[in-house]
């Protein structure tokens, strides 16, 4: 049982394990009976902001939860996870995601997740069953720009002390937690006033000084945020899928060579 993790536990004296998973990803992990990705018995045990994809068992490919029923308490908190593409024999519907075997007695607690093929019989709130939109569903688990899953968690279940997720980004982007264990970001911020091109442009307080800075980081869909003042710098989109515009009253490009933009790389319509 439990291709990636095999949590168990025999109460001896009284004492149960406990485990917090956070920012942990479980993919491509096999198990030859119960729970790809993990097999829970007994314990308390907390899963925040965790990836579970691409894990197969015969039955349950990603979460196999079989707690005792009687005095024996146990609890399994999922929050802000993401579980996809988990198959087992039947396929890769709820049940394959996180099947609990005694759903009268000691029922996971699962709010703000994404599960595939929710049907509801979970509970919880605020969880969805959308497709995340991974960046490639078989080795790039970041989220793209138009996920259902950014700013979609619960930021009062994270840690105090959790402050980045799996890459090193700040854990929390935009006011609201993403779910997974990466943030997106999709903005850069530009200051030529009071702007510094060493400083990481995620808000004003800390933009990059020039548009090109801002450019050369953003990914396709991204969008370079120019705050007001005056820039005398050209400006290359590198053939980007981008947008720049002001953030507030219009900022001024002035050119250097009399001219300001650059399309030199095949842009399109997407390069505004």
């Amino acid at each position: 049982h439990g291709g990636g993790m095999n949590i168990q536990s025999n109460n001896i004296l009284g004492k149960k394990s406990s485990l917090t998973l956070i920012n942990s990803i479980f993919s491509d992990n096999t198990a030859e009976d119960y729970g790809g990705a993990m097999s829970i018995n007994l314990g308390n045990h907390s899963i925040i902001n965790c990836t579970l994809i691409n894990n197969y068992a015969r039955y349950n490919g990603g979460i196999s939860y079989n707690p005792p029923s009687g005095y024996h308490k146990s609890t399994l908190v999922l929050t802000n996870s993401i579980l996809w593409v988990n198959k087992d024999s039947e396929g890769m519907d709820e049940s394959a995601q996180i099947y609990n075997f005694i759903y009268d007695c000691w029922k996971p607690v699962v709010n703000y997740c994404c599960i595939q093929g929710l049907t509801g019989k979970l509970g919880g709130i605020s969880n969805i069953g959308i497709n995340p939109l991974f960046v490639d569903t078989s080795n790039d688990y970041h989220l793209q720009i138009n996920s259902p899953c950014i700013d979609a968690g619960n930021n009062s279940a994270v840690p105090p002390s959790l402050l980045t997720d799996l890459d090193g980004k700040l854990r929390i982007m935009n006011g609201i937690i993403d779910m997974g264990v990466y943030e997106t970001l999709n903005t850069y911020n530009v200051d030529t006033i009071n702007g510094d091109d060493n400083n990481n442009g995620l808000n004003r307080e800390t933009a990059f000084a020039t548009i090109q800075r801002g450019i050369n980081l953003a990914n396709n869909s991204f969008t370079v945020l120019v705050w007001p003042g005056t820039y005398q710098e050209k400006i290359n989109f590198l053939g980007k899928a981008i947008t720049v515009k002001s953030a507030d009253y219009p900022s001024i490009l002035e050119a250097p060579n009399n001219f300001a933009v650059s399309f030199y790389h095949h842009e399109d319509a997407n390069s505004i």
